[in-house]
């Protein structure tokens, strides 16, 4: 007869030799669980959310994306989410370009504040037009109010030899540096392939009304 009583030995021989088991089994559960937390979870639709790109150094990106949030949802109510992201092109660490560059090629991003030799990359290599939006008829139609910034700096050329203002200048942007950013040598640029860009406009305009006054900006930071 065949004794199949439950005892503390067998328990513990069975643990003994079949944990890797039940360990398998819980990371299952944890798996499908996030997967499942994954695909319900709710996420603005694209033209509801807004993506800045601080390029040019440092950023204290949380406290920006505070501070500018109210400001966006007050001229745009209907936007859900704004994300500033911090991705210093100006360091010499290569896992920061290659996060750069899997972003742009993912389409991710709306807003730019990026280097100017970026951007001066960008035409040299023939793919100014097929990254970055010529804002000039946005400037002729008073979409972005630029009044006062000399723009001829920020005029470059496409692979068809044709100069388009593809980055506004944003030496101007002082107010940037209460949140340890200097905007010196940089430009503000909208994607071309944003498909939000009413609000990117928006937040370009946001950019320089309200990081633009020199009386309100704090002492440039420390290099």
């Amino acid at each position: 007869m065949v004794d199949n009583r439950i005892t503390r030995k067998r328990l513990k021989t069975h643990f003994q030799y079949a944990w890797w088991k039940y360990l398998v089994a819980v990371l299952g559960c944890f798996f499908c669980m996030s997967m499942v937390f994954d695909m319900t979870t709710y996420r603005p639709p694209a033209n509801r959310k807004i993506e800045l790109y601080m390029l040019s150094g440092y950023c204290q990106q949380d406290a920006l994306q505070e501070d500018l949030w109210p400001a966006l949802q007050e001229v745009c109510p209907e936007q859900e989410e704004l994300t500033v992201a911090n991705i210093n092109l100006l360091s010499d660490d290569m896992y920061v370009r290659m996060q750069y560059t899997t972003y742009i090629a993912a389409g991710q991003g709306d807003v730019l504040l990026m280097p100017r030799q970026e951007l001066e990359s960008l035409e040299a290599q023939g793919e100014l037009s097929g990254i970055l939006l010529d804002l000039t008829p946005y400037v002729e139609d008073g979409t972005l109010q630029v009044d006062g910034i000399e723009l001829s700096t920020g005029m470059y050329a496409n692979e068809m030899g044709e100069k388009g203002l593809y980055g506004i200048p944003a030496d101007s942007l002082t107010g940037l540096y209460r949140f340890l950013c200097d905007p010196k040598d940089a430009v503000v640029g909208v994607v071309a392939f944003s498909q939000n860009q009413d609000t990117a406009m928006q937040v370009v305009n946001l950019l320089f009304s309200r990081y633009g006054s020199e009386q309100n900006a704090p002492e440039e930071p420390a290099r």
